[in-house]
């Protein structure tokens, strides 16, 4: 078998793996005694080269995050219907692929029923749980209150797939090997690796591709340089405060390096381990680890070094606070990109809202930010040939810059556009929704002024000033609302279009003035949106409709977050609820 293809097995593999651990392995309340994973011992068996790590550092209750599935009988149906797809998906790839997918099976067969996923599988409703590389090699590392029931539901998996296994021991540590690709039929080989130490199991994975990760996976082994030693986790909680909860990287700057470097980290070495008897990872390393392209490369990485993210769950309030970070270094497209946010009304941040939308766009800038971007992708020149590649492209678009300036005119003062729906009244015979749409500017009005000479219906909107409030529902072409009034009133920098009560109450309240610097924010309420779908379907929707969507109606979730460009790069940062 093709090496690539067999490491390209190796991340899907992994993939599957995570799913298990972050769906079931996760954990406040335990269902036994279990170990703690202490973060500082788990680092120590992590190389500081690694490109990926996700830590769970504060246990979180798997039957708290799942409570709003419990006894759902569509959650029961939907999750069967997924993994019966898995499982035609993966019929053909043998055995050992087979029982990557069963390990998922009492996740989505007992989705309505978090109590039997814990007692199937032996997993801890408390446990923090990490999941990192090993160069390309994916380890899962999480707690477990039920050693034997843990061993049942793996012996399930295999009886399931039909997948055997070798017990095998290293340097004293017991696991156990499941082939994926099987030695037998081929020279080369993947296995999915199962242990159980102290309390704490590692689900990981081997192959004679490249020298093995075990000893390090399994704990007998330390990396010449860890996470521990070079105090990573450490750095990224005072720069990301969600961290000391849990964190997530992915590196740019190590996978490079691996390319650019390949004898300097594990990764590369695995790499390079490939290129031996795979001419196309060898042609891609020979040409990205010499001259131009290595300089290039390295320098775009140091630029946008990682990806990263942090988070805090309260299980009392029901809440996770995110946020998500692309860390740049590079300061032209940071200001750029800074130089278009515009502002928001705080009406956005009203939690009565069913959805609500805002992008905060200074479009007198869109020209000058454009071209800085533009500019600074082309500079310099470069000489790698994929990068001087997609600098060709790039400039293509030079012509459409001038296109960009000459508009730019006639929406300078703009600063953002937002909109938000309080309500939806769907017991009449047409729908009567309570929202408004806001436009900020410095002064909306001269918008109007100059856009009613292409759109005269609007000039009445020129009615609206100083707070005074009109009736817009026999002058202006409403066909996008419903037929109850239409009203338009101007406060300061906002012009509010608007039905409803609550959407009246939120555009007298513009008049205070209060704005966020938010480029994009955004909201929903799922749940809410899902008691209005209900009353809809009602009239029209079959039993077994309405059955399932009442079963999605039957939840709190919400989900809120804000775009903005901070000192470390492009950031998201959101609640949600569940």
């Amino acid at each position: 078998m093709n090496k690539t293809i067999i490491a390209g097995a190796i991340i899907a593999a992994g993939a599957v793996g995570g799913y298990v651990a972050f769906q079931g392995m996760s954990g406040s309340e335990s269902g036994g005694s279990v170990p703690a994973l202490k973060t500082s011992n788990v680092l120590e068996y992590i190389p500081s080269s690694t490109p990926f790590l996700y830590a769970q550092i504060e246990p979180v209750s798997t039957m708290a995050m799942l409570e709003q599935y419990k006894n759902n009988a569509v959650a029961e149906e939907l999750g069967q219907e997924v993994l019966d797809t898995l499982r035609n998906e993966f019929a053909s790839e043998g055995p050992g692929a087979q029982f990557v997918v069963e390990l998922l099976s009492p996740f989505y067969t007992n989705l309505n029923n978090p109590e039997q996923i814990l007692a199937t599988t032996g997993l801890a409703d408390a446990a923090s749980y990490y999941a990192y590389t090993l160069g390309m090699v994916p380890v899962l590392k999480f707690g477990i209150a039920d050693e034997t029931a843990f061993w049942q539901y793996i012996d399930a998996a295999q009886t399931n797939s039909g997948v055997t296994h070798t017990v095998k021991t290293l340097e004293g540590v017991e696991y156990r090997d499941y082939p994926i690709v099987d030695p037998s039929e081929d020279e080369k080989y993947l296995s999915t690796i199962v242990a159980v130490k102290d309390g704490v199991a590692t689900i990981t994975f081997d192959t004679n591709l490249f020298e093995t990760t075990l000893p390090i996976a399994l704990e007998v082994e330390k990396p010449a340089e860890s996470l521990a030693s070079t105090g990573t986790l450490e750095a990224l909680e005072k720069t990301y405060p969600l961290a000391k909860s849990g964190v997530g990287y992915l590196d740019f700057q190590k996978i490079v390096a691996a390319l650019t470097n390949p004898t300097g980290s594990l990764l590369g070495e695995q790499l390079n381990s490939i290129a031996a008897e795979d001419r196309g990872m060898q042609s891609m390393l020979e040409n990205t680890s010499v001259g131009a392209c290595q300089t290039e490369l390295d320098a775009i990485a140091a630029n946008w070094p990682r990806l990263v993210m942090s988070y805090d769950i309260d299980q009392e309030a029901r809440t996770q606070q995110f946020n998500m970070t692309m860390e740049s270094n590079n300061q032209v497209i940071l200001n750029a990109l800074k130089s278009l946010q515009g502002e928001l009304p705080a009406f956005l941040d009203n939690n009565e809202m069913l959805a609500s939308f805002g992008i905060g766009l200074n479009a007198g800038n869109i020209g000058t930010a454009v071209t800085d971007i533009v500019n600074e992708l082309q500079t310099p020149s470069f000489e790698c040939f994929p990068l001087a590649a997609g600098q060709s492209e790039l400039s293509s678009i030079n012509g459409d810059l001038a296109g960009i300036h000459m508009v730019t005119p006639f929406v300078t003062g703009v600063k953002g556009f937002s909109t938000g729906v309080f309500g939806v009244d769907v017991a009449g015979d047409a729908p009567s929704v309570d929202g408004l749409i806001v436009l900020t500017a410095e002064d909306p009005l001269g918008v109007v002024r100059m856009t009613k000479g292409f759109v005269g219906e609007i000039a009445i909107l020129e009615e609206s000033a100083n707070g005074n409030v009109i009736n817009l529902s026999d002058s202006f072409p409403t066909a996008m609302f419903t037929p109850a009034p239409v009203y338009a009133v101007t406060h300061g920098n906002h012009l509010a279009i608007y039905q409803g009560d609550k959407a009246s109450k939120a555009a007298a309240k513009l008049a205070d003035g209060e704005t966020s610097n938010d480029l994009i924010k955004a909201d929903v309420n799922f749940g809410a949106i899902m008691d209005i779908v209900m009353a809809e379907a009602e009239k029209y929707a079959s039993p077994d409709e309405l059955e399932m969507i009442k079963a999605l109606s039957n939840n709190d979730v919400t989900l809120d977050y804000n775009l903005n460009i901070s000192a470390q790069g492009i950031t998201i940062d959101g609640t949600s609820t569940y």
